[in-house]
């Protein structure tokens, strides 16, 4: 065991109980029933996955159904500590999303890496979703630095994305997809034919692949406040 490693999760903020996987310390939590309560709490079907953005719930006024996964854009989180505490104030499942290779602003502040190490402190962590993956061997590597109990999602988003829709699923055995049909639309220089073409592509290969995809349905609109 790397006693180096197990250091540092001990010393992250409420770490006091150490979960080891063939040898190595990959998740810390605040006690014992608290990691009883996360692995005892039924998986959810992919007919139930409803999505729901934190800054939903930051407005307040709104009740999420117990079922509902709290998504997190790490593009919108400007430190490493403010991730830290904002994924501590989520008591459901949470939705990790990190935009890997966005153009438009925000872009991330916090690497890959720094978002992936702070994963290990939250069990409620249940999915990691990485924006633009194309190549199967990436988005794999990625999944191999992830706890055991985190489910990878790839972000499909460009033409390349959906051609290698099988290289990739073999490739992570995922139960997800995202799908992004924005920016999609640009991949494709707004070309609308080939635009929606992709778009029974990516869903009948879904299909066939034996997993869901994630798509936008409705959004919400709230006055600006100033902060």
């Amino acid at each position: 065991m790397d006693l180096e490693k197990l250091k540092q999760l001990l010393g992250n903020p409420g770490g006091k109980v150490v979960v080891v996987e063939n040898g190595e310390p990959v998740l810390v939590v605040s006690s014992y029933e608290e990691h009883k309560r996360s692995l005892e709490k039924p998986q959810l079907s992919p007919k139930e996955m409803l999505i729901v953005s934190n800054h939903l719930m930051a407005k307040g006024g709104f009740v999420l159904p117990d079922h509902a996964v709290v998504r997190v854009n790490v593009a919108w989180i400007p430190t490493k500590e403010k991730l830290v505490e904002t994924l501590g104030e989520i008591k459901h499942d949470i939705y990790l999303d990190y935009p890997q290779g966005r153009t438009k602003p925000p872009k991330p502040t916090i690497a890959l890496h720094e978002t992936i190490a702070i994963i290990p402190q939250f069990p409620q962590i249940k999915h990691f979703a990485v924006s633009n993956v194309e190549d199967p061997e990436a988005i794999h590597a990625i999944k191999t630095q992830l706890p055991s109990h985190v489910g990878i999602v790839p972000k499909i988003e460009t033409r390349r994305g959906i051609e290698n829709l099988e290289a990739i699923v073999e490739k992570i055995q995922n139960r997800y997809i995202m799908f992004d049909k924005e920016d999609l639309y640009l991949d494709v220089d707004r070309d609308p034919v080939q635009f929606e073409a992709l778009i029974d592509l990516a869903r009948q290969k879904s299909k066939k692949l034996g997993i869901e995809i994630l798509e936008l349905h409705g959004v919400v609109f709230l006055p600006y406040q100033n902060s």
